[in-house]
Order: structure tokens, then C-alpha cells, then sequence
């Protein structure tokens, strides 16, 4: 009792933190704001959201496909391509000829660019860090594209980083930490996601800080919907690293059972796009947002739900990554591209993240 007393009277209040300027009317004013964060991002009813891509592969609303250039004869017959040429994600001559590495020295691992198993074995090339960036195909063409292909052999282990975003001084007095903010998707709707995405991204943590971890369990259309629920969250992206149409699926290991364990998953990154009656901080921050996709393998893409593993699953998904970022260990396909798209859209490598909020 006596060290109850001595906490609440002595102790207390020089741990917490008090605002000892607030009079009664600012407390007053702060409860209503409070009360009426409800209603500002209630968006129940006021939105019709277009369908701008779409997860299940072929053309999006452009008109581009994957392979769209190789179907016919005079394509084949004539060389369209050469040594310079560049090429988007799975577009590569024999790409779907290609066997998985087997060799340990063709996998990637460490911090996602640095050496692997066998000493001098070069990092595998990341599709999000090639010069076929979404800024060639959108009309801001603002953003810097660097040509991987033009440095030498040994001067790709040392590609210089995105930009970083601009330093913000801390509101709160004390030094800023990264924060994933993870939402795990199942069957919502365009509204409900869109209220979770607002309130998150309405915050007045700076966006620098910040960056939204999206993870679709599976091709699931919500009761009464007109999008899969995929779909909702990528018409809630803009500014791709990689258009959303030449994305590629890559495999991890799931929590299922038998042949469940192989799952695929396809990685959307760029930044959120709010609408007009999103908060003002969520239409004016610029907030870096990863979205995972798990799309199923091939052979149950005509089952009710492909690529559904489970909400435990999603999360592991991240954490595992998490844990080989944080202790150097070899990384998945995925989780190699995972860290090269966080890297790209925040400025900083997935290892300065200290918190996840679930």
C-alpha cells in the first residue's frame, strides 16, 4: 500500500506525460474531436470504387498484357530483341523455360544485396531495382530510373539506394522509430477497407516513419461485393515500383498441410491513394504502402478459395521476413523481393523498422 501511495503521488506524474497547458475548454474541445473521429472516417455508403487492376492476371485497364508482343508469327520469326535490350518481370527470352536454381550460390540471402553462400557469387537481380520502373509507363516521369544493366559485374553488389524521404523533425520530443503498420485482408469490402486505410494513414505520426503492410489471404470476393478483395486494395495504390499487370507470383512455404504448403504470392508496391473524403493528413502525406497478395498455385485456381492459408499464415509471413532481415539469414525468392520493394518505396532497408502494429 505504502509503495502504491508513494507511485501514484511521487513517481507518476513525472513519468507521464502531462500537458499542464491544457485548460478545462482544451479538454473539452480534445473529448468532441474524439468523439467525432467516427464520423470522419465513416465512408460507409459514400464511395464507388473503381476497379483499376486486377490481381488475376491478363490486361488491365490499358490494354497491356503480359506477353502481348509474342503471339504472332512475324514476331517470332524476326529478332525483336538484343543484348541491350531491357525487359519487365517474366518477359525475359525462356523465362517460363527457366528451372528453379538449385545451386546455394544462386539464392539470395543476407541483407538482400550483399554476399551469399560461395563467397564471390553475385546477389540475384531484383526486379525492383532495374530501370523498368511504373514512372516509364505513368506520366510523371519525375522519378529516377537507374540502369542496372550498364554497370559492371562488380559494381552491382554497390547500387546506390532510392532517395530517402525528407527528414522530419519529431513532434513528440523524442527520436522517431520506423513503423510497419500490418492489416491482414480477408473478405472486406471497398468501405471498410478504406476506413482502416484512412484512420491509419490520417494519423499525425509523419509518413517518413510509416509504411502500410497489406497481406490479401487468397482471391476472396466479400458477400454482396463487385471486386475480389485484392483488387480493392490495389485500386487503393498508386505510383507502382512495377506496374501492377507484369507482377510475378513467387512461392514460400505456408502453415498448411500436405500439398497446401506451396503457396504463391504476388507483390504490389507504391504509395496510397486516398479519395476526397479521406482525412487531410491521409490526402496530403505521401504514405509508402506494400501490398501481398496470395494468389495460390496453379493447380487450385479453380477451387472457391485460392491462396487462402489463414490469418496466423499472413502474419508469419511478415515476421518470418522480419527475422531473417534482422539476423542475416538466406531469404525466400519472396522475401528477397520483399526487402528490395520496402527499400524502394520507404528509402531505408526493412532492418531499421523497430515496431509492428497489427
Amino acid at each position: 500500500f505504502v509503495m502504491a501511495v508513494y507511485f501514484g503521488w511521487f513517481m507518476g506524474p513525472r513519468l507521464g506525460l502531462v500537458k499542464k497547458d491544457l485548460t478545462p475548454e482544451d479538454r473539452r474541445v480534445r473529448r468532441e474531436e474524439i468523439e467525432a473521429w467516427a464520423d470522419v472516417n465513416n465512408h460507409v455508403g459514400k464511395e464507388k470504387l473503381e476497379r483499376k487492376y486486377t490481381v488475376l492476371g491478363g490486361a488491365d485497364t490499358h490494354g497491356r498484357g503480359a506477353n502481348n508482343n509474342s503471339n504472332n508469327r512475324m514476331s517470332r520469326f524476326f529478332p525483336t530483341t538484343s543484348r541491350y535490350s531491357h525487359f519487365m518481370p517474366g518477359d525475359e527470352p525462356g523465362a517460363r523455360e527457366k528451372s528453379k536454381p538449385t545451386s546455394s550460390h544462386a539464392r539470395a540471402g543476407g541483407r538482400g544485396s550483399s554476399a551469399v553462400a560461395g563467397g564471390g557469387a553475385m546477389p540475384r537481380h531484383s526486379a525492383f531495382f532495374s530501370d523498368h520502373r511504373a514512372s516509364q509507363y505513368a506520366p510523371d516521369e519525375s522519378q529516377a530510373n537507374f540502369d542496372m544493366s550498364a554497370l559492371a559485374p562488380t559494381e552491382m553488389a554497390m547500387v546506390p539506394p532510392p532517395t530517402r524521404p525528407p527528414a522530419v523533425a519529431s513532434p513528440f520530443n523524442f527520436e522517431l522509430a520506423y513503423t510497419l503498420l500490418l492489416v491482414t485482408c480477408y473478405s472486406e469490402g471497398s468501405h471498410g477497407i478504406r476506413t482502416t486505410l484512412d484512420s491509419l494513414c490520417g494519423t499525425d505520426y509523419p509518413a517518413s516513419h510509416k509504411c502500410l503492410f497489406i497481406i490479401c489471404d487468397g482471391l476472396i470476393k466479400g458477400a454482396g461485393e463487385d471486386m475480389y478483395t485484392p483488387d480493392v486494395c490495389l485500386s487503393m495504390m498508386t505510383d507502382f515500383v512495377i506496374p501492377p499487370d507484369r507482377v510475378q507470383p513467387y512461392s514460400y512455404v505456408s502453415i498448411a498441410q500436405g500439398s497446401k504448403r506451396h503457396n504463391m504470392a504476388k507483390l504490389y508496391a507504391g504509395y496510397y491513394a486516398p479519395n476526397d473524403a479521406s482525412p487531410e493528413l491521409a490526402r496530403t502525406n505521401r504514405v509508402p504502402m506494400i501490398l501481398v497478395v496470395k494468389c495460390g498455385t496453379a493447380e487450385e485456381a479453380t477451387e472457391a478459395k485460392p491462396g487462402n492459408r489463414g490469418k496466423r499464415d499472413s502474419q508469419i509471413i511478415l515476421m518470418s521476413f522480419l527475422q531473417r532481415v534482422m539476423f542475416d539469414e538466406r531469404m525466400t525468392e519472396l522475401e528477397y523481393e520483399l526487402f528490395n520493394a520496402m527499400w524502394n518505396v520507404t528509402g531505408v532497408t526493412p532492418d531499421n523498422f523497430e515496431i509492428v502494429l497489427m
